[in-house]
């Protein structure tokens, strides 16, 4: 909501964002528009609640002083620090003939190529999820 996208983010500014809106007790929207913004009170985490396309996602509401959503946005974090937003999950061609440089479907299947690329797990990992991301 402060304008920044969650594949450039440095963490370290989403720290001090919310340090900054819980100090002031305000948000700037988009970098740009200040709203009144109490954390405790106006973030409510639903740690129950699956949104559809993937266990680990937020949806990100922002409501009027009448409580009707303004907006909203889904994002999923996907695995090695990949999140998707709805437009990504909901492209025609995501998942089309997709390829991936090291196929597994199993542990063993797994263990089996990081002995032939001499790969460590967490390298081959990221190269299949970089080829489609």
């Amino acid at each position: 909501m402060s304008g920044e996208l969650p594949e450039t983010v440095d963490p370290d500014v989403l720290v001090r964002t919310m340090s900054d809106a819980r100090e002031t007790g305000t948000l700037h929207l988009g970098g740009v528009h200040s709203i009144a913004f109490a954390v405790d009170d106006d973030i409510e985490l639903l740690g129950r609640t699956k949104l559809a396309f993937h266990t680990n996602g937020m949806l990100f509401q922002a409501s009027g002083g009448d409580g009707e959503p303004l907006a909203e946005r889904q994002f999923y974090s996907v695995g090695g620090g990949f999140v998707l937003d709805e437009d990504e999950i909901n492209r025609p061609d995501r998942g089309a003939a997709m390829v991936i440089p090291h196929p597994f479907g199993s542990a063993v299947d797994l263990l089996a190529r990081t002995t032939a690329t001499g790969l460590p797990i967490s390298a081959l990992v990221r190269v299949n999820e970089m080829s489609w991301r």
